[in-house]
């Protein structure tokens, strides 16, 4: 038994800053600049009839989209962060078609303006991406899906 008071203290606060480094520790948020390990997972699928186009659609890094009408998944993977260059993102994004029988990696750089992807298989239907922005903790990728037409 610690029958000495100063010894007791001494051991009361140790144990009291030693769980407070513990649960400040445990409770820390890291950035949700994952680079592949987003923690948001999750599809979102619109169906054919809730198709109207043109759509704007806003993801946030490690979400999806399936989009039944064109038979086209788009997944905001995970972001790259070009730091020396303010404002600088990239957005890394997997389209799969076909069933998930075909996918191809797609890079939109933020300080490029709006890209245009069309889908590769065979349907007449278009992605504009128009930005990154950076909301709530977390960046979110802006695009715009219509139709083409041929002439």
């Amino acid at each position: 038994m610690l029958t000495d008071k100063p010894l007791r203290i001494f051991f009361y606060f140790t144990i009291i800053v030693l769980s407070f480094v513990i649960l400040v520790g445990c409770s820390y948020e890291d950035e949700f600049i994952s680079n592949s390990t987003s923690p948001i997972q999750s599809t979102y699928f619109i169906t054919e009839q809730e198709t109207s186009l043109p759509m704007t659609i806003s993801l946030s890094e490690g979400e999806s989209v399936y989009l039944e009408a064109c038979d086209i998944k788009l997944e905001f993977a995970y972001i790259s962060i070009d730091f020396p260059d303010y404002g600088r993102n990239t957005a890394n994004i997997k389209a799969d078609y076909n069933c998930g029988n075909g996918y191809t990696w797609i890079e939109y750089d933020s300080m490029n303006g709006t890209m245009r992807y069309q889908a590769e298989n065979e349907t007449n239907y278009v992605f504009y991406f128009n930005e990154i922005y950076f909301v709530d903790d977390h960046y979110e990728l802006d695009f715009t899906v219509n139709r083409y037409y041929k002439l």
